[in-house]
């Protein structure tokens, strides 16, 4: 599992990069997208920066059967967050509700989706920390 953290963490920082050329032109161009682009370079660095640090400490974690199923997950979950990060930012919408319709309710779901999936496989990973 290290391999796809690092690998998958490099990815993420690519569309932070890009995220963060999207910020500069809005800054310019269109300041009311300013920060929907700041969100997608600044979470994407983190998210990116998070999949490398899980990766460089992967072997010392202990899950067994389920360390493929929880580290998959968590890159999963972040490519959701982050899709919806950059679709808010492209359109301009926030996905707030998931009574919205459309796009928003796109949104809503890719944040809802990768918040519960990195949620549960956090406290997976924190459980099987804590007991081995």
């Amino acid at each position: 599992m290290v391999y796809p953290f690092i690998l998958n963490g490099i990815i993420i920082l690519y569309v932070s990069v890009a995220g963060g050329y999207a910020f500069a032109k809005a800054i310019k161009t269109k300041p009311e997208r300013e920060v929907a682009w700041r969100v997608v370079h600044s979470g994407g660095s983190m998210a990116g920066t998070m999949l490398i640090a899980l990766g460089a400490a992967w072997n010392f974690i202990k899950l067994g059967v389920y360390e493929k199923p929880i580290g998959w997950s968590l890159i999963v979950s972040t490519y959701l967050m982050i899709a919806g990060m950059f679709l808010a930012a492209m359109t301009g919408k926030r996905g707030l509700h998931s009574s919205s319709k459309g796009i928003e309710k796109i949104i809503y779901w890719l944040y809802a989706s990768g918040g519960i999936l990195c949620t549960l496989a956090l406290t997976a990973l924190l459980i099987g920390v804590i007991i081995q």
